[in-house]
């Protein structure tokens, strides 16, 4: 069974969230922003679940990373 390299139509929400300028702003924003703030939450030396908001702030930076991708694939116009 072989894999495809090229790239797969979007499918579902990411449509609409990478076709839309107000949501897809609003996407990064609340993305980027949530992985910040889960950062900063990660070293603060109190921090006793350093491990859950680490996870937290890679999932919203793989979040925002792929909103982005979404965006500049040539799968939308």
């Amino acid at each position: 069974m072989s894999v495809s390299t090229r790239p797969s139509p979007m499918a579902g929400p990411g449509i609409y969230f990478a076709s839309h300028p107000v949501t897809y702003r609003l996407s990064l924003a609340g993305s980027g922003g949530a992985a910040v703030y889960a950062l900063v939450r990660a070293v603060r030396p109190e921090g006793s679940r350093r491990s859950l908001w680490v996870a937290l702030a890679l999932l919203e930076s793989g979040v925002t990373v792929g909103i982005t991708h979404a965006r500049n694939s040539n799968s939308v116009d």
